[in-house]
Protein backbone atom coordinates (compact mmCIF):
# COMPACT_ATOMS: atom_id res chain seq x y z
CA UNK A 1 0.00 0.00 0.00
CA UNK A 2 2.82 2.38 0.88
CA UNK A 3 4.51 1.79 -2.49
CA UNK A 4 1.24 2.53 -4.31
CA UNK A 5 0.82 5.71 -2.26
CA UNK A 6 4.40 6.75 -2.96
CA UNK A 7 3.99 6.22 -6.70
CA UNK A 8 0.72 8.15 -6.74
CA UNK A 9 2.27 11.00 -4.74
CA UNK A 10 5.33 11.09 -7.00
CA UNK A 11 3.22 11.12 -10.15
CA UNK A 12 1.02 13.91 -8.81
CA UNK A 13 4.06 15.94 -7.73
CA UNK A 14 5.75 15.57 -11.10
CA UNK A 15 2.56 16.54 -12.91
CA UNK A 16 2.26 19.70 -10.83
CA UNK A 17 5.95 20.43 -11.34
CA UNK A 18 5.77 20.07 -15.11
CA UNK A 19 2.69 22.29 -15.23
CA UNK A 20 4.45 24.94 -13.19
CA UNK A 21 2.23 24.40 -10.18
CA UNK A 22 5.00 23.86 -7.62
CA UNK A 23 7.83 26.26 -6.88
CA UNK A 24 10.91 24.36 -5.68
CA UNK A 25 12.39 26.96 -3.43
CA UNK A 26 14.34 29.55 -5.39
CA UNK A 27 15.37 27.23 -8.23
CA UNK A 28 14.84 28.71 -11.68
CA UNK A 29 17.64 27.32 -13.86
CA UNK A 30 18.83 30.87 -14.55
CA UNK A 31 21.84 32.96 -13.55
CA UNK A 32 19.81 34.26 -10.63
CA UNK A 33 20.58 30.85 -9.07
CA UNK A 34 24.20 30.49 -10.14
CA UNK A 35 26.63 31.84 -12.71
CA UNK A 36 29.61 30.47 -14.62
CA UNK A 37 32.90 32.20 -13.84
CA UNK A 38 36.66 31.79 -13.68
CA UNK A 39 36.98 32.51 -9.98
CA UNK A 40 40.74 32.05 -9.65
CA UNK A 41 42.16 33.10 -13.02
CA UNK A 42 43.24 29.60 -14.10
CA UNK A 43 41.35 29.80 -17.44
CA UNK A 44 38.94 27.10 -16.25
CA UNK A 45 35.30 27.80 -15.54
CA UNK A 46 33.23 26.80 -12.52
CA UNK A 47 29.91 27.67 -10.95
CA UNK A 48 29.79 30.97 -9.10
CA UNK A 49 27.17 32.71 -6.98
CA UNK A 50 23.92 33.80 -8.58
CA UNK A 51 23.27 37.40 -9.56
CA UNK A 52 20.14 38.99 -8.06
CA UNK A 53 18.12 41.49 -10.02
CA UNK A 54 19.43 45.04 -10.28
CA UNK A 55 16.54 47.50 -10.18
CA UNK A 56 17.02 50.30 -12.69
CA UNK A 57 14.96 53.44 -12.20
CA UNK A 58 16.29 55.55 -15.07
CA UNK A 59 12.80 55.77 -16.61
CA UNK A 60 10.61 55.63 -13.51
CA UNK A 61 10.59 55.27 -9.74
CA UNK A 62 10.15 51.81 -8.21
CA UNK A 63 7.26 51.69 -5.75
CA UNK A 64 8.20 49.59 -2.73
CA UNK A 65 4.80 47.83 -2.86
CA UNK A 66 4.89 46.97 -6.58
CA UNK A 67 5.48 43.24 -5.99
CA UNK A 68 2.03 43.07 -4.35
CA UNK A 69 0.19 45.04 -7.01
CA UNK A 70 1.79 43.85 -10.24
CA UNK A 71 0.02 41.69 -12.81
CA UNK A 72 1.82 39.86 -15.63
CA UNK A 73 1.34 40.78 -19.26
CA UNK A 74 1.53 37.50 -21.16
CA UNK A 75 4.01 34.76 -20.18
CA UNK A 76 7.80 34.94 -19.88
CA UNK A 77 9.43 34.61 -23.31
CA UNK A 78 12.89 33.50 -24.34
CA UNK A 79 15.34 35.42 -26.52
CA UNK A 80 18.01 33.53 -28.46
CA UNK A 81 20.40 35.52 -30.62
CA UNK A 82 23.49 35.13 -32.78
CA UNK A 83 23.64 31.33 -32.79
CA UNK A 84 25.97 31.40 -35.82
CA UNK A 85 25.40 27.77 -36.75
CA UNK A 86 28.23 27.36 -39.23
CA UNK A 87 29.46 25.06 -41.96
CA UNK A 88 33.09 25.42 -40.96
CA UNK A 89 34.26 23.30 -43.90
CA UNK A 90 32.75 25.61 -46.51
CA UNK A 91 34.96 27.18 -49.20
CA UNK A 92 33.04 30.43 -48.63
CA UNK A 93 34.65 30.84 -45.19
CA UNK A 94 37.37 33.49 -44.89
CA UNK A 95 39.56 32.14 -42.11
CA UNK A 96 42.74 33.48 -43.67
CA UNK A 97 41.47 37.04 -43.28
CA UNK A 98 40.53 36.71 -39.64
CA UNK A 99 41.49 39.62 -37.38
CA UNK A 100 44.24 37.70 -35.61
CA UNK A 101 45.70 36.30 -38.83
CA UNK A 102 45.06 38.24 -41.98
CA UNK A 103 45.83 41.69 -43.29
CA UNK A 104 42.17 42.56 -43.82
CA UNK A 105 41.37 42.08 -40.14
CA UNK A 106 37.94 40.43 -40.55
CA UNK A 107 36.98 39.68 -36.96
CA UNK A 108 35.00 36.47 -36.58
CA UNK A 109 36.31 34.91 -39.79
CA UNK A 110 37.64 32.09 -37.64
CA UNK A 111 36.68 30.85 -34.19
CA UNK A 112 38.22 27.69 -32.74
CA UNK A 113 34.82 26.68 -31.30
CA UNK A 114 32.87 27.16 -34.53
CA UNK A 115 32.65 23.41 -35.29
CA UNK A 116 30.58 23.02 -32.12
CA UNK A 117 27.83 25.54 -32.80
CA UNK A 118 25.04 23.06 -33.60
CA UNK A 119 25.57 21.42 -30.22
CA UNK A 120 25.98 24.78 -28.47
CA UNK A 121 22.69 25.96 -29.94
CA UNK A 122 21.05 22.74 -28.76
CA UNK A 123 22.40 23.38 -25.25
CA UNK A 124 20.86 26.87 -25.38
CA UNK A 125 17.54 25.31 -26.36
CA UNK A 126 17.76 22.80 -23.51
CA UNK A 127 18.34 25.60 -21.03
CA UNK A 128 15.38 27.53 -22.43
CA UNK A 129 13.18 24.46 -22.03
CA UNK A 130 14.17 23.97 -18.38
CA UNK A 131 13.97 27.48 -16.96
CA UNK A 132 11.26 29.07 -14.87
CA UNK A 133 10.79 32.69 -13.92
CA UNK A 134 12.61 33.58 -10.70
CA UNK A 135 9.83 36.15 -10.15
CA UNK A 136 6.69 34.01 -10.62
CA UNK A 137 7.94 30.43 -11.16
CA UNK A 138 6.11 30.47 -14.50
CA UNK A 139 7.59 28.72 -17.52
CA UNK A 140 8.11 30.49 -20.86
CA UNK A 141 5.62 29.82 -23.63
CA UNK A 142 7.36 31.48 -26.59
CA UNK A 143 10.80 32.30 -27.96
CA UNK A 144 12.00 35.08 -30.22
CA UNK A 145 15.12 34.42 -32.31
CA UNK A 146 16.81 37.70 -33.16
CA UNK A 147 18.96 36.80 -36.13
CA UNK A 148 22.42 35.67 -37.19
CA UNK A 149 21.20 32.14 -36.63
CA UNK A 150 23.37 30.99 -39.53
CA UNK A 151 26.88 32.26 -40.10
CA UNK A 152 27.30 32.54 -43.84
CA UNK A 153 23.79 32.63 -45.38
CA UNK A 154 24.16 29.06 -46.68
CA UNK A 155 21.25 26.70 -47.26
CA UNK A 156 22.70 23.93 -45.07
CA UNK A 157 23.42 26.34 -42.20
CA UNK A 158 19.86 27.67 -42.34
CA UNK A 159 18.43 24.15 -42.35
CA UNK A 160 20.73 23.10 -39.50
CA UNK A 161 19.69 25.95 -37.23
CA UNK A 162 16.00 25.25 -37.90
CA UNK A 163 16.62 21.58 -37.18
CA UNK A 164 18.17 22.47 -33.82
CA UNK A 165 15.32 24.73 -32.73
CA UNK A 166 12.61 22.36 -34.00
CA UNK A 167 14.21 19.13 -32.77
CA UNK A 168 14.78 17.43 -36.12
CA UNK A 169 17.49 14.76 -36.28
CA UNK A 170 20.29 15.80 -38.64
CA UNK A 171 23.98 15.57 -39.44
CA UNK A 172 25.90 18.86 -39.12
CA UNK A 173 28.67 17.53 -41.37
CA UNK A 174 28.83 18.78 -44.96
CA UNK A 175 30.34 17.54 -48.20
CA UNK A 176 28.97 15.38 -51.01
CA UNK A 177 31.61 13.12 -52.61
CA UNK A 178 29.44 12.64 -55.71
CA UNK A 179 29.01 16.36 -56.44
CA UNK A 180 31.18 17.91 -59.16
CA UNK A 181 30.43 21.63 -59.42
CA UNK A 182 33.04 22.41 -62.10
CA UNK A 183 35.53 20.72 -64.43
CA UNK A 184 38.28 21.74 -61.99
CA UNK A 185 36.88 19.47 -59.28
CA UNK A 186 37.75 15.77 -59.58
CA UNK A 187 35.97 13.46 -57.09
CA UNK A 188 38.93 11.10 -57.19
CA UNK A 189 40.98 13.79 -55.42
CA UNK A 190 38.37 14.67 -52.79
CA UNK A 191 39.54 14.04 -49.23
CA UNK A 192 37.74 11.34 -47.25
CA UNK A 193 38.39 12.73 -43.76
CA UNK A 194 35.25 13.32 -41.73
CA UNK A 195 36.45 16.80 -40.83
CA UNK A 196 37.87 18.88 -43.70
CA UNK A 197 38.05 22.37 -42.22
CA UNK A 198 41.16 24.25 -41.15
CA UNK A 199 43.20 22.90 -38.24
CA UNK A 200 46.74 23.10 -36.90
CA UNK A 201 49.48 24.05 -39.37
CA UNK A 202 50.85 26.49 -36.81
CA UNK A 203 47.92 28.80 -37.54
CA UNK A 204 44.70 27.24 -36.27
CA UNK A 205 43.53 25.28 -33.24
CA UNK A 206 44.46 21.58 -33.32
CA UNK A 207 42.42 19.66 -30.69
CA UNK A 208 44.12 16.29 -31.25
CA UNK A 209 47.55 17.30 -29.95
CA UNK A 210 49.79 20.26 -29.22
CA UNK A 211 53.16 19.28 -30.58
CA UNK A 212 55.46 22.15 -31.43
CA UNK A 213 54.29 24.04 -34.49
CA UNK A 214 50.76 22.60 -34.56
CA UNK A 215 48.57 25.11 -32.71
CA UNK A 216 48.35 28.69 -33.85
CA UNK A 217 49.15 31.67 -31.66
CA UNK A 218 46.66 31.89 -28.80
CA UNK A 219 45.30 28.37 -29.29
CA UNK A 220 47.65 26.30 -27.13
CA UNK A 221 46.95 24.65 -23.76
CA UNK A 222 49.13 27.35 -22.19
CA UNK A 223 46.59 29.87 -23.52
CA UNK A 224 43.76 27.92 -21.90
CA UNK A 225 42.68 26.14 -25.12
CA UNK A 226 43.37 22.55 -24.17
CA UNK A 227 43.34 19.44 -26.36
CA UNK A 228 40.29 17.24 -26.90
CA UNK A 229 41.28 14.44 -29.31
CA UNK A 230 38.60 13.60 -31.85
CA UNK A 231 36.69 16.82 -31.12
CA UNK A 232 36.12 17.96 -34.71
CA UNK A 233 35.06 14.51 -35.87
CA UNK A 234 32.56 14.00 -33.04
CA UNK A 235 31.08 17.43 -33.68
CA UNK A 236 30.30 16.31 -37.23
CA UNK A 237 28.17 13.27 -36.38
CA UNK A 238 24.41 12.85 -36.55
CA UNK A 239 22.43 13.76 -33.44
CA UNK A 240 18.88 14.53 -32.36
CA UNK A 241 18.49 17.97 -30.77
CA UNK A 242 15.80 18.52 -28.15
CA UNK A 243 13.98 21.32 -29.95
CA UNK A 244 12.11 24.15 -28.24
CA UNK A 245 9.00 22.87 -26.47
CA UNK A 246 7.08 26.04 -27.35
CA UNK A 247 6.58 28.11 -30.53
CA UNK A 248 9.31 30.43 -31.76
CA UNK A 249 9.35 33.54 -33.94
CA UNK A 250 12.35 34.53 -36.05
CA UNK A 251 13.79 37.58 -37.78
CA UNK A 252 16.87 37.57 -40.01
CA UNK A 253 20.27 39.05 -39.19
CA UNK A 254 23.01 40.22 -41.53
CA UNK A 255 24.73 36.80 -41.43
CA UNK A 256 21.45 35.17 -42.52
CA UNK A 257 21.18 37.32 -45.64
CA UNK A 258 24.72 38.41 -46.57
CA UNK A 259 27.89 36.41 -47.23
CA UNK A 260 29.98 36.53 -44.05
CA UNK A 261 27.38 39.01 -42.84
CA UNK A 262 28.74 41.78 -45.07
CA UNK A 263 28.61 41.05 -48.81
CA UNK A 264 25.62 40.56 -51.12
CA UNK A 265 25.54 37.20 -52.86
CA UNK A 266 26.89 37.07 -56.40
CA UNK A 267 27.63 34.46 -59.06
CA UNK A 268 31.30 34.56 -58.06
CA UNK A 269 30.59 33.97 -54.37
CA UNK A 270 28.02 31.29 -55.19
CA UNK A 271 30.66 29.53 -57.26
CA UNK A 272 33.18 29.85 -54.45
CA UNK A 273 30.74 28.39 -51.91
CA UNK A 274 29.96 25.41 -54.16
CA UNK A 275 33.59 24.81 -55.10
CA UNK A 276 35.91 22.04 -53.97
CA UNK A 277 38.70 24.58 -53.35
CA UNK A 278 38.73 26.27 -49.95
CA UNK A 279 40.54 29.23 -51.47
CA UNK A 280 40.42 31.49 -48.39
CA UNK A 281 42.26 28.91 -46.29
CA UNK A 282 45.13 28.40 -48.72
CA UNK A 283 45.46 27.56 -52.44
CA UNK A 284 45.85 23.80 -51.93
CA UNK A 285 43.07 23.18 -49.42
CA UNK A 286 40.56 20.83 -51.10
CA UNK A 287 37.24 19.76 -49.58
CA UNK A 288 34.28 17.73 -50.73
CA UNK A 289 31.90 20.23 -52.36
CA UNK A 290 28.25 20.34 -51.40
CA UNK A 291 25.22 21.71 -53.33
CA UNK A 292 23.65 22.58 -49.95
CA UNK A 293 26.23 25.37 -49.61
CA UNK A 294 24.04 27.39 -51.93
CA UNK A 295 23.84 31.01 -50.74
CA UNK A 296 20.18 31.64 -49.96
CA UNK A 297 18.24 34.77 -50.81
CA UNK A 298 16.09 36.44 -48.19
CA UNK A 299 12.98 34.85 -49.68
CA UNK A 300 14.59 31.41 -49.66
CA UNK A 301 15.56 31.92 -46.01
CA UNK A 302 11.96 32.79 -45.16
CA UNK A 303 10.62 29.86 -47.18
CA UNK A 304 12.77 27.47 -45.13
CA UNK A 305 10.93 28.73 -42.04
CA UNK A 306 7.54 28.51 -43.71
CA UNK A 307 8.25 24.86 -44.53
CA UNK A 308 8.88 24.13 -40.85
CA UNK A 309 5.70 23.84 -38.81
CA UNK A 310 3.89 27.12 -38.12
CA UNK A 311 6.21 29.33 -40.19
CA UNK A 312 7.73 31.09 -37.16
CA UNK A 313 5.94 34.37 -37.72
CA UNK A 314 6.22 34.60 -41.50
CA UNK A 315 3.24 34.78 -43.85
CA UNK A 316 3.06 32.17 -46.64
CA UNK A 317 1.14 34.70 -48.73
CA UNK A 318 4.10 37.12 -48.49
CA UNK A 319 7.27 34.98 -48.56
CA UNK A 320 9.42 38.00 -49.38
CA UNK A 321 8.44 39.90 -46.19
CA UNK A 322 10.79 39.36 -43.26
CA UNK A 323 8.83 41.26 -40.59
CA UNK A 324 5.68 40.44 -38.64
CA UNK A 325 3.36 41.39 -35.79
CA UNK A 326 1.74 39.01 -33.30
CA UNK A 327 -0.78 39.85 -30.58
CA UNK A 328 -0.74 37.68 -27.46
CA UNK A 329 -3.16 37.16 -24.55
CA UNK A 330 -2.95 39.69 -21.76
CA UNK A 331 -2.56 42.70 -24.05
CA UNK A 332 0.92 42.06 -25.46
CA UNK A 333 1.97 42.73 -29.05
CA UNK A 334 5.33 41.48 -30.34
CA UNK A 335 6.61 43.13 -33.51
CA UNK A 336 9.60 41.63 -35.31
CA UNK A 337 11.57 43.73 -37.81
CA UNK A 338 13.85 42.86 -40.72
CA UNK A 339 16.92 45.05 -40.38
CA UNK A 340 19.33 43.76 -43.05
CA UNK A 341 20.63 46.18 -45.67
CA UNK A 342 20.72 43.91 -48.71
CA UNK A 343 23.21 46.27 -50.38
CA UNK A 344 25.87 45.06 -47.96
CA UNK A 345 27.82 45.86 -44.76
CA UNK A 346 27.14 44.43 -41.34
CA UNK A 347 25.10 47.33 -39.95
CA UNK A 348 21.36 47.56 -40.54
CA UNK A 349 18.44 49.86 -41.31
CA UNK A 350 14.68 49.80 -41.92
CA UNK A 351 13.36 50.57 -45.40
CA UNK A 352 10.54 53.06 -45.77
CA UNK A 353 7.86 50.47 -46.66
CA UNK A 354 8.53 48.55 -43.48
CA UNK A 355 8.75 51.76 -41.43
CA UNK A 356 5.31 52.90 -42.57
CA UNK A 357 3.93 49.42 -41.80
CA UNK A 358 5.48 49.60 -38.32
CA UNK A 359 4.01 53.05 -37.71
CA UNK A 360 0.56 51.69 -38.55
CA UNK A 361 1.05 48.63 -36.33
CA UNK A 362 1.96 50.85 -33.40
CA UNK A 363 -1.09 53.02 -33.97
CA UNK A 364 -3.29 49.91 -33.99
CA UNK A 365 -1.65 48.65 -30.80
CA UNK A 366 -2.29 51.99 -29.12
CA UNK A 367 -5.99 51.85 -30.04
CA UNK A 368 -6.20 48.28 -28.72
CA UNK A 369 -4.53 49.23 -25.44
CA UNK A 370 -1.69 46.77 -26.05
CA UNK A 371 1.80 46.85 -24.59
CA UNK A 372 4.41 46.49 -27.34
CA UNK A 373 7.85 44.91 -27.49
CA UNK A 374 9.66 45.50 -30.80
CA UNK A 375 12.55 43.19 -31.67
CA UNK A 376 15.07 42.92 -34.46
CA UNK A 377 18.59 41.70 -35.04
CA UNK A 378 20.37 45.05 -35.02
CA UNK A 379 20.60 47.30 -32.00
CA UNK A 380 19.55 50.90 -32.53
CA UNK A 381 23.18 52.00 -32.44
CA UNK A 382 24.08 49.57 -35.24
CA UNK A 383 21.16 50.63 -37.45
CA UNK A 384 23.12 53.27 -39.35
CA UNK A 385 23.68 51.64 -42.74
CA UNK A 386 22.78 53.85 -45.69
CA UNK A 387 24.68 51.84 -48.34
CA UNK A 388 22.77 51.79 -51.60
CA UNK A 389 20.96 55.03 -50.88
CA UNK A 390 17.18 55.18 -51.06
CA UNK A 391 14.70 56.12 -48.37
CA UNK A 392 15.90 54.28 -45.25
CA UNK A 393 15.42 54.80 -41.54
CA UNK A 394 18.19 54.44 -38.96
CA UNK A 395 18.07 53.64 -35.28
CA UNK A 396 18.90 56.79 -33.32
CA UNK A 397 18.00 60.45 -33.62
CA UNK A 398 21.63 61.46 -33.10
CA UNK A 399 22.89 59.54 -36.14
CA UNK A 400 23.72 62.17 -38.73
CA UNK A 401 24.49 62.23 -42.43
CA UNK A 402 22.07 60.34 -44.62
CA UNK A 403 20.43 58.90 -41.48
CA UNK A 404 19.15 62.35 -40.54
CA UNK A 405 17.05 62.60 -43.73
CA UNK A 406 14.32 60.26 -42.41
CA UNK A 407 12.67 59.71 -39.05
CA UNK A 408 14.55 57.26 -36.84
CA UNK A 409 13.16 54.26 -34.99
CA UNK A 410 13.96 56.03 -31.73
CA UNK A 411 11.82 59.01 -32.72
CA UNK A 412 8.98 56.74 -33.83
CA UNK A 413 9.02 54.90 -30.51
CA UNK A 414 8.98 58.18 -28.58
CA UNK A 415 5.70 59.09 -30.23
CA UNK A 416 4.31 55.57 -29.67
CA UNK A 417 3.68 55.20 -25.91
CA UNK A 418 2.66 51.56 -26.33
CA UNK A 419 6.34 50.64 -26.94
CA UNK A 420 8.14 49.92 -23.68
CA UNK A 421 11.10 47.87 -24.96
CA UNK A 422 13.24 47.31 -28.03
CA UNK A 423 15.02 43.93 -27.93
CA UNK A 424 18.00 43.08 -30.16
CA UNK A 425 21.26 41.21 -30.61
CA UNK A 426 24.09 41.74 -33.14
CA UNK A 427 26.63 43.24 -30.72
CA UNK A 428 27.53 39.91 -29.02
CA UNK A 429 27.35 41.84 -25.77
CA UNK A 430 24.85 42.23 -22.94
CA UNK A 431 23.83 45.88 -22.86
CA UNK A 432 20.79 47.79 -21.60
CA UNK A 433 20.21 51.48 -22.19
CA UNK A 434 17.34 53.80 -21.26
CA UNK A 435 16.01 55.76 -24.21
CA UNK A 436 14.53 58.97 -22.86
CA UNK A 437 12.87 61.89 -24.60
CA UNK A 438 12.62 65.23 -22.86
CA UNK A 439 8.83 65.04 -22.67
CA UNK A 440 9.08 61.56 -21.22
CA UNK A 441 5.80 60.11 -22.53
CA UNK A 442 7.31 57.57 -24.93
CA UNK A 443 10.42 56.51 -23.04
CA UNK A 444 11.52 52.91 -23.58
CA UNK A 445 14.34 50.48 -22.79
CA UNK A 446 16.79 49.10 -25.34
CA UNK A 447 17.68 45.53 -24.32
CA UNK A 448 20.61 43.94 -26.18
CA UNK A 449 21.64 40.30 -25.69
CA UNK A 450 25.01 38.58 -26.00
CA UNK A 451 25.56 35.76 -28.48
CA UNK A 452 25.64 31.97 -28.24
CA UNK A 453 28.78 31.74 -30.40
CA UNK A 454 31.14 33.98 -28.38
CA UNK A 455 31.73 34.17 -24.66
CA UNK A 456 29.59 34.17 -22.53
CA UNK A 457 27.29 32.07 -24.77
CA UNK A 458 24.08 33.31 -23.16
CA UNK A 459 20.40 33.65 -23.93
CA UNK A 460 17.76 35.69 -22.15
CA UNK A 461 14.26 35.58 -20.71
CA UNK A 462 11.92 38.58 -20.66
CA UNK A 463 8.87 39.01 -18.43
CA UNK A 464 6.69 42.14 -18.31
CA UNK A 465 4.36 43.34 -15.57
CA UNK A 466 1.91 46.17 -15.14
CA UNK A 467 2.59 47.38 -11.60
CA UNK A 468 -0.81 49.10 -11.55
CA UNK A 469 0.77 52.20 -10.05
CA UNK A 470 1.59 54.10 -13.24
CA UNK A 471 4.70 52.01 -13.99
CA UNK A 472 5.66 48.78 -15.74
CA UNK A 473 8.45 46.37 -14.78
CA UNK A 474 10.49 44.56 -17.42
CA UNK A 475 12.51 41.67 -16.01
CA UNK A 476 15.42 40.53 -18.18
CA UNK A 477 17.08 37.34 -16.92
CA UNK A 478 20.28 35.86 -18.35
CA UNK A 479 20.48 32.14 -19.21
CA UNK A 480 23.70 30.14 -19.58
CA UNK A 481 23.58 27.35 -22.15
CA UNK A 482 23.19 23.94 -20.50
CA UNK A 483 26.73 22.58 -20.84
CA UNK A 484 28.53 22.25 -17.54
CA UNK A 485 31.27 24.80 -16.76
CA UNK A 486 34.27 22.47 -16.94
CA UNK A 487 34.33 19.55 -19.39
CA UNK A 488 37.44 18.08 -17.72
CA UNK A 489 40.73 17.02 -19.27
CA UNK A 490 39.40 13.79 -20.81
CA UNK A 491 35.67 14.15 -21.43
CA UNK A 492 33.75 11.22 -22.90
CA UNK A 493 33.06 12.09 -26.54
CA UNK A 494 31.90 8.57 -27.42
CA UNK A 495 28.66 8.45 -25.42
CA UNK A 496 25.87 9.71 -27.73
CA UNK A 497 23.57 10.38 -24.76
CA UNK A 498 25.91 12.92 -23.17
CA UNK A 499 27.96 14.06 -26.17
CA UNK A 500 25.90 17.12 -27.08
CA UNK A 501 26.24 18.79 -23.69
CA UNK A 502 29.89 17.73 -23.46
CA UNK A 503 30.61 19.44 -26.78
CA UNK A 504 28.69 22.51 -25.63
CA UNK A 505 30.77 22.59 -22.44
CA UNK A 506 33.97 22.48 -24.49
CA UNK A 507 32.61 25.17 -26.78
CA UNK A 508 32.05 27.56 -23.89
CA UNK A 509 35.49 26.95 -22.42
CA UNK A 510 37.16 27.60 -25.78
CA UNK A 511 35.09 30.76 -26.33
CA UNK A 512 36.20 32.02 -22.91
CA UNK A 513 39.87 31.59 -23.82
CA UNK A 514 39.58 32.60 -27.49
CA UNK A 515 42.14 35.42 -27.93
CA UNK A 516 39.96 37.74 -30.01
CA UNK A 517 36.93 37.78 -27.77
CA UNK A 518 38.08 37.31 -24.20
CA UNK A 519 35.56 38.32 -21.55
CA UNK A 520 34.01 41.40 -23.13
CA UNK A 521 30.53 40.14 -23.95
CA UNK A 522 29.06 39.68 -20.49
CA UNK A 523 28.35 43.36 -19.83
CA UNK A 524 27.98 44.77 -16.33
CA UNK A 525 25.61 43.72 -13.55
CA UNK A 526 23.27 46.47 -14.74
CA UNK A 527 23.16 44.81 -18.19
CA UNK A 528 22.27 41.29 -17.09
CA UNK A 529 19.65 40.33 -14.49
CA UNK A 530 17.61 43.50 -14.20
CA UNK A 531 14.21 44.90 -13.35
CA UNK A 532 13.63 47.87 -15.63
CA UNK A 533 11.07 50.40 -14.43
CA UNK A 534 9.27 52.53 -17.00
CA UNK A 535 6.50 55.05 -16.34
CA UNK A 536 3.28 54.84 -18.33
Amino acid sequence: MSKIFLRAFTASFLALFLMGGVALGAWSGTTVDKTIVDSNGDKRLEYGPGEPYTVREDLGAANAKRAKTRTPIFDPFIQLSDLHVVDEESPARIEQYDAELGELGVKGGYRPQESLMSQTADAAVRRANWVRSPVTSRSPSLAIVTGDSSDNSQENETEDYINVLSGNRFNPDSGDPSFRPSPLCFPIFYPTDLYQGVRGDGVWYEPDSSLEGEDGTGYTPADGVRDFPGLFEKANTTFTPKGLRFPWLAVPGNHDGLVQGNVPKSDFLEGAALSCWKIFAGPTHIVQPDPKRHLVSKQEWIEKHLADGDGHGFDPKQPDIGYHSVSKPGGMRLIGLESINENGLSEGNIDDTQFQWLDNELQQAEKAGETVVVYAHHSLESMNNTAGGGSVHCGLIEQGGACAQQESLEALFYRSPSVIAYVAGHEHNNRIDPRQEDAGEGNFWEVVLASEVDWPQQGGMVEIFNNNDGTFSIFRTILDQAGKPDPGNTPDLENPWTRTLTLASISREISFNEPQVGMGGAGTLADRNVELIVTR
